[in-house]
């Protein structure tokens, strides 16, 4: 839908910026009635340069509430992961664990884990291999 209002908008920018360069147009030629057809095509192109501006602001809105529905859609997503991570393993696991099941890099899951660590008051560990473990209380 945002690529049609664009696109369309685009048209009526287009139509818009003809009427403008038109009511030039009615300034330079002499044979015509220059104020009154200057006004009519300066009025004319003004209409559809409107709508095609309210069309590039919608389309913009459009985008940022797509981009938001998609971040929360996420965010919602690895709180999920995390619940379940925390159900099936009793409150205990790694940084890896909790990174391959989010599908994320390493220092993103490290940043978004800690700061759920912290809400839920979290402790850390470290295993015997080196990993940080996770402790965080079940239920």
């Amino acid at each position: 839908m945002r690529f049609l209002k664009f696109g369309f908008g685009g048209i009526l920018l287009l139509f818009g910026g003809l009427f403008a360069l038109a009511s030039l147009g009615s300034l330079v030629d002499e044979d015509a009635n220059q104020p009154q057809e200057f006004i009519a095509f300066l009025s004319a192109g003004a209409v559809p340069t409107a709508a095609a501006g309210w069309m590039f602001v919608s389309a913009s809105k459009d985008g940022a509430k797509s981009i938001k529905a998609r971040l929360a859609a996420e965010e919602k997503r690895r709180r999920d992961v995390l619940y379940q991570l925390i159900k099936d393993t009793e409150g205990k696991f790694t940084l890896l664990q909790f990174a391959m099941a989010v599908d994320l890099p390493a220092a993103q899951a490290r940043e978004w884990l800690d700061e759920q660590a912290k809400l839920f008051g979290a402790n850390f560990s470290v295993s015997e291999k080196g990993d940080v473990l996770y402790h965080f209380l079940p239920g």
